[in-house]
């Protein structure tokens, strides 16, 4: 009856070819088919099936293809433009023609079919027309394109794509909401790093252990080292016989607490610490800062601009990493504004022209880390006694510093240091002051002053190239703890240049330095050469001494060979041998024309978690042999190596001396998760470091907090957004390791991770704080989604008619989700899994133009609610006039 209605409005009003006409009597079936296409369309689409030619939907295809369109109902015909400023076309179903720019072509009336909702073609008309190649997967159902063309669809995903790795290359943190602030206690974690070192030959036992223990106590982190050893073999006195000694001490412990932000202070430290002098030493005492705890990634500001031609596209890229797109003006102008990062930024803008051509421009920018933004100031102070094994505590020297860094431009910085140790600056302060700029684009200059100790002049240049060199000069002053040798200057020189040596990658680099003493001069030089051909490494270097002293020089040197090949994971190749290393180096004197020593080492991967090693040194000097079977075992849990060394070498009396030693170590760590009860095995440090325990929940009862019965969801679904980390199970919770303390760090949910389709997190992404030296627990709630079903008829002559084949659009408000469902025969629809929030649904317009019809109300507005066993909501109906 709603068939018979609609194809007598549609003879009244408009009237048909007979040709058009005639193909509404033919038989007629409806089949779906999947169509996927270049990860932009993944939707089933409503063909028809007539005496075995397919008739696909023009409108419906043009709008997942992204092709723009109108429907002019009243003349059966739909136009447009094609693709992006490309040309006019028009399909006439009333005179079965179709144009496209300067083409025209005449089509059977077979090609077409009007239906209630859309015009249906056969394949071949896209494909003549558009150059659209369909094709129909009969045993699958599965609609297929090929075409020269890029559908704008696709277009779209590229350029969303490139926008997300414009977010990931960003420097500037996401603002995600933090969910889980820092959480200070008395007493929590516990944390301890182990390595058990164990060697033993004929004459001698060693075993050592060393502990790293971490935790929180009194709102800070605390650290500390215990070390013991024992040592049992032959006395150095002779008639001793065998003798036992043990140690046992423990070192480095220190109290830490850290506020997250300015003004005061960020960080107060009590007990051993490192100087952060000139001269480098462990102290007891106190260190107070206000330098951030988490690490300014971001420097400054950057601008890149420029002339090119007119409308240029033009892309700008950051480390290897596409961070902003853009045009040139009419004038050809360009502008781009980047932050700067810390460390060495390689920056490239390449240009796309009208014509075709492509420019590319590179440069390489360097940002030390001692560089602050122009206005920023770091107070650092230290204050205590300076460790010294052979005197009690109360004969320490006293050391005292304060530093003051500050941030004069955006190319330059200065930092001014007082240091004071009692007896090896000769009871008087050290000044010391650093003054570092950025000159021009490649250049860093660095000034050290420090009167009675020393002047230094620094200069490091790093090319677009990676080519790179540095000159440091130092002039000392005086003899003092800064220049125990008595040093008059040095200079030190170092030099780095890739090339090609035709399709073989090289690579020099040079190094030197030259120290003047007050009765002679002590140069060093070496020479250096890696490249590769094929799969064999080869690696040269030169070393060479020269002391200079009263018109006469002595010197020594030695030059070194090595290849190293890599056997690849080949079939043909025997699976003994596949991913093996095999390195061989020889050294020759340069003094004596001599071949001096040789090496064979031999890597072999064993299983999944086991290394096997070989090595062989061949002393030709002193005809010394050492040989050495190590095999490494890295678990997840714990890693281990065991080496068997043999040495043997002629002995005074002309026999042949050897001595066997057998070693083992055995490296771990192990943390206890309060929260759970539970110790958590790790094959690497934690102690210093931070993790979290992420438990997934159904929240049923809408708490927003875990209680005792409900659900735990289990699978890996949280990563952390533009970060790493190692993860482990168990008992269906996930465990994120290897993360710094006190740092922020974002939270993202990958819901394809989550075997219940019903189910969505209450926050999909989210930040936390973590907590030093133990587990922070993370709870995430899920709730269930809701079904939402209405209904769309048609008001004709009074009666309401259903409408089957429409489009229905969900779209969230906040523009997070969105969703396309159809409408049955009967005029229903329905979706499931729609997540919690405020929505609006609305029918396709093509459609409701196509139909000449309008839907009251044209959008409905409603709310799924967060409940525990899912919200339903009904009643979503329209009725098209």
């Amino acid at each position: 009856m709603r068939r018979f209605s609609l194809f007598l409005v549609l003879l009244l009003v408009l009237p048909l070819p007979t040709a058009l006409q005639a193909q509404f009597l033919d038989y007629e079936e409806e089949v779906f088919l999947s169509f996927r296409y270049q990860g932009g369309i993944n939707e089933i689409i409503v063909a028809y099936l007539s005496y075995g030619e397919f008739y696909l939907p023009l409108t419906e295809l043009f709008q997942l293809l992204g092709i723009e369109y109108t429907i002019d109902p009243a003349s059966l015909s739909v136009s447009g433009t094609y693709l992006e400023n490309g040309p006019f076309y028009r399909l006439d179903m009333r005179s079965n023609s179709a144009s496209i720019g300067d083409k025209y072509f005449l089509l059977p009336a077979s090609h077409f079919l009007a239906k209630e909702v859309d015009f249906y073609l056969v394949p071949e008309v896209f494909e003549q027309v558009f150059g659209l190649t369909f094709t129909v997967d009969m045993s699958r159902l599965i609609l297929k394109l090929e075409t020269k063309d890029i559908m704008p669809v696709v277009a779209r995903q590229q350029r969303l794509k490139r926008y997300e790795i414009q977010q990931l290359g960003s420097l500037e943190s996401a603002e995600f909401p933090l969910i889980y602030d820092r959480e200070r206690r008395i007493l929590d974690g516990g944390l301890m790093d182990y390595t058990l070192y164990s060697s033993m030959n004929a004459d001698n036992q060693v075993m050592n252990l060393n502990l790293s223990l971490g935790g929180e106590v009194l709102l800070g982190d605390i650290e500390g080292s215990i070390i013991s050893s024992v040592h049992r073999g032959l006395a150095t006195l002779p008639d001793s016989g065998i003798v036992t000694n043990t140690s046992f001490m423990g070192s480095d412990l220190r109290w830490r607490y850290v506020r997250p932000l300015p003004p005061w202070f960020t960080t107060l430290s009590l007990g051993q610490n490192p100087t952060s002098g000139l001269l480098s030493q462990s102290f007891q005492g106190i260190v107070l800062s206000n330098e951030p705890v988490e690490p300014k990634v971001s420097f400054d500001n950057y601008i890149i601009d420029g002339f090119t031609e007119p409308e240029s596209d033009i892309e700008i890229y950051q480390d290897n990493r596409l961070v902003d797109v853009g045009k040139a003006d009419e004038f050809g102008y360009y502008r781009f504004t980047l932050p700067l990062n810390y460390g060495t930024s390689d920056i490239k803008q390449r240009i796309y022209n009208k014509q075709g051509r492509v420019i590319e421009q590179d440069r390489r920018i360097q940002v030390p880390y001692n560089f602050l933004p122009p206005g920023d100031i770091h107070v650092h102070m230290q204050a205590g006694k300076v460790e010294n094994d052979e005197t009690s505590w109360e004969a320490w020297d006293d050391y005292g510093q304060v530093s003051i860094n500050a941030g004069l431009t955006n190319w330059l910085s200065n930092r001014l240091a007082i240091e004071y140790m009692q007896d090896a600056y000769r009871d008087r302060a050290l000044i010391h002051n650093q003054l570092s700029a950025r000159i021009f684009t490649y250049d860093l200059v660095s000034l050290d002053i420090a009167p009675n100790a020393f002047y230094r002049l620094t200069n490091r240049v790093v090319y677009p190239s990676s080519s790179s060199w540095s000159l440091v000069y130092t002039h000392y002053d005086g003899i003092g703890p800064l220049n125990k040798l008595g040093l008059h200057r040095d200079i030190n020189f170092s030099f780095y240049y890739p090339f090609q040596l035709g399709s073989m990658p090289v690579t020099f680099r040079y190094s030197g330095f030259a120290q003047e003493f007050p009765e002679y001069i002590y140069l060093q030089n070496g020479f250096y050469v890696n490249s590769f051909l094929g799969r064999v490494r080869i690696r040269t270097n030169y070393r060479g001494i020269e002391k200079l002293q009263d018109s006469t020089s002595t010197d020594q040197g030695s030059f070194n060979i090595g290849f190293t090949y890599s056997v690849p994971r080949r079939p043909d190749i025997r699976k003994i041998l596949q991913g093996s290393y095999f390195r061989l180096e020889h050294l020759i004197n340069t003094k004596t024309g001599k071949a001096s020593e040789i090496r064979l080492q031999i890597l072999k991967q064993v299983a999944r978690h086991g290394r096997f090693q070989f090595s062989l040194n061949r002393d030709l000097v002193s005809d010394a042999t050492s040989v050495e079977f190590t095999y490494m075992l890295d678990l997840e849990r714990v890693r281990s190596t065991s080496s068997l060394r043999n040495v043997s070498k002629p002995a005074s009396s002309g026999s042949i001396s050897s001595v066997t030693s057998l070693s083992q170590t055995v490296r771990g760590s192990v943390a206890l998760d309060r929260d759970y009860g539970q110790w958590i095995w790790d094959n690497r440090q934690q102690v210093g470091r931070a993790g979290v325990t992420v438990r997934m929940y159904v929240d049923e009862n809408g708490s927003d907090s875990y209680d005792q019965g409900e659900e735990i969801i289990p699978g890996n679904a949280v990563r952390i957004h533009r970060s790493s980390s190692r993860q482990i199970s168990k008992d269906n919770i996930s465990r994120l390791t290897q993360l710094q303390p006190y740092r922020k760090y974002n939270f993202v949910i990958n819901e394809a991770y989550i075997r219940n389709p019903t189910l969505v997190p209450r926050y999909k992404e989210f930040a936390a704080i973590t907590d030093p030296n133990r587990y922070k627990r993370l709870d995430i709630p899920f709730i269930t989604t809701g079904i939402i079903d209405g209904q769309v008829r048609r008001l004709i002559g009074g009666e309401l008619i259903p409408v089957g084949g429409l489009r229905i659009y969900i779209a969230s408000e906040d523009g997070e989700f969105e969703k396309m469902v159809r409408t049955f025969g009967d005029g229903t629809y329905y979706s499931m899994e729609i997540p919690p929030g405020h929505y609006n649904v609305s029918i396709d317009e093509g459609q409701l133009l196509f139909l000449g019809a309008h839907s009251k109300p044209a959008i409905l507005n409603f709310e799924v609610k967060a409940l525990p066993e899912g919200d339903f909501v009904e009643g979503l109906d329209f009725i098209l006039e």
